[in-house]
């Protein structure tokens, strides 16, 4: 009796097996439509194009990131993200290179934000050669001081870091400032001034260069007040 009673289900458990092989198509579709999305392929691009472009950062980049981050008191990091977007990588790239560009410049600008999460600032942090997009009352620059290559272990010899702040007026401000507060003072108190420093013509040339610059910052007063 047990024997009869044994048979219906092997008879049962054999037919479960048919559904399976029947439907084999419609879960090989399925399968297909999961592991091959419409996204994935331009989100996997997009992921190792960041990727690639990350693997091209050593401490060179990581000693301007820290700059950058140290004055706007943001994480390294959030540099570093901001700067994988679209070519910036490929222009820091050349900015390193003794026959690249001289100067790196950085905008910054805070705007509120004007969708769901109304109120909070959206911060923006890009590379820009100063020509196209507006001065937005933050800019912060990198130059090489010398046609040498920069590597890691010159950087911070070879890279001068200042920024271009115009406390809400504009381009000609923060210039103005930057001459007026940094560089024109600096030069004055300068007491190597090379070939210069070695007869009174060269004392001459030096007192009339600096009294040029002077002259320069007034007209850039004048001009941010006319």
């Amino acid at each position: 009796a047990k024997t009869m009673a044994d048979r219906p289900q092997t008879k049962t458990a054999t037919v479960r097996k048919h559904p399976r092989r029947n439907q084999a198509p419609e879960q090989h579709r399925s399968r297909s439509s999961i592991v091959f999305p419409t996204g994935d392929g331009k989100e996997k691009q997009a992921k190792d194009g960041r990727d690639s472009k990350r693997a091209l950062i050593d401490a060179r980049h990581q000693y301007l990131f820290s700059s950058v981050a140290t004055k706007l008191g943001m994480e390294d990091a959030e540099v570093e993200d901001a700067m994988l977007d679209g070519d910036q990588i490929t222009t820091i790239e050349d900015f390193f290179s003794p026959t690249g560009s001289r100067c790196l410049l950085f905008y910054y600008e805070e705007t509120a934000n004007s969708g769901a999460k109304q109120g909070k600032q959206c911060r923006r942090l890009y590379l820009t050669d100063g020509t196209k997009e507006p001065f937005p009352g933050l800019g912060l620059f990198f130059i090489r001081v010398s046609n040498k290559p920069v590597t890691t272990a010159n950087v911070a010899q070879e890279v001068y870091f200042g920024t271009l702040e115009s406390n809400g007026g504009g381009l000609l401000e923060a210039v103005e400032m930057l001459l007026s507060n940094i560089f024109l003072p600096a030069l004055k108190e300068q007491t190597s001034w090379g070939a210069l420093s070695t007869d009174a013509s060269g004392h001459a040339l030096k007192e009339a260069f600096l009294t040029k610059l002077y002259s320069f910052i007034s007209v850039l007063a004048n001009a941010r007040a006319s």
